[in-house]
């Protein structure tokens, strides 16, 4: 393959998107997240199809009360893989910890930079949105 084919594709691979958060200290900093690789793809499909069920306006609790523990650990496992893909250099008790910390703020962006195209994404990055606010 040749050097113009190749950069056809490289133009539709996905870039980091930043990700501005506030820590306790109220100072702002700005991270940038890398797309999950193809073999995600599964789990952000399945994370879709478990929202779905969810209205963008229903009541946080409602989230907590029906989320099943499987569910739980597809969003643990891709705020995991993103941070490792973005920051592959990251101490594994700093990487869990600013998951810990940062986790629906992360897995907002993780929609939103994993997309896909998909309808049903833009309903998971409102719902887990009006989740972290009601957390706040």
């Amino acid at each position: 393959m040749n050097e113009e084919e190749l950069n056809k594709f490289k133009k539709y691979l996905g870039s980091a998107i930043p990700i501005e958060l506030e820590a306790p200290d109220g100072s702002k900093e700005t991270f940038y997240l890398k797309p999950l690789r193809f073999e995600d793809i599964g789990d952000l499909i399945l994370l879709g199809k478990a929202f779905a069920s969810f209205k963008p306006d229903s009541d946080p609790e409602e989230f907590f009360q029906k989320i099943d523990e499987e569910t739980i650990e597809r969003l643990k496992n891709i705020v995991d893989k993103t941070l490792k893909i973005s920051y592959p250099d990251l101490p594994d008790d700093i990487r869990k910890e600013f998951a810990a910390r940062n986790f629906f703020a992360l897995i907002g962006k993780i929609f939103e930079i994993n997309s896909l195209g998909a309808p049903k994404t833009e309903l998971v990055k409102r719902r887990i949105e009006s989740i972290r606010r009601a957390k706040k």
